[in-house]
């Protein structure tokens, strides 16, 4: 993801239920950013969604995960 500048921001992955899986919560600074996530970190497969939150922004997207 790519902030217009450093902010607080908030990664949530959550199934399809609405459990929260795994919660990523930083400041990151203005700029491109990638997460990594470990596969033994999310103890489901299938579809599953992240939201990313900051104060001016929130973006949900989907995910399948095999």
């Amino acid at each position: 993801f790519t902030l217009p500048e450093t902010a607080h921001a908030r990664l949530t992955i959550f199934d399809m239920d609405g459990r929260v899986l795994k919660t990523i919560e930083q400041v990151f600074t203005k700029g491109y950013h990638v997460l990594s996530v470990e596969r033994r970190e999310l103890p489901v497969s299938g579809v599953l969604f992240y939201k990313l939150e900051t104060p001016g922004h929130t973006a949900t997207m989907k995910m399948v995960l095999l």
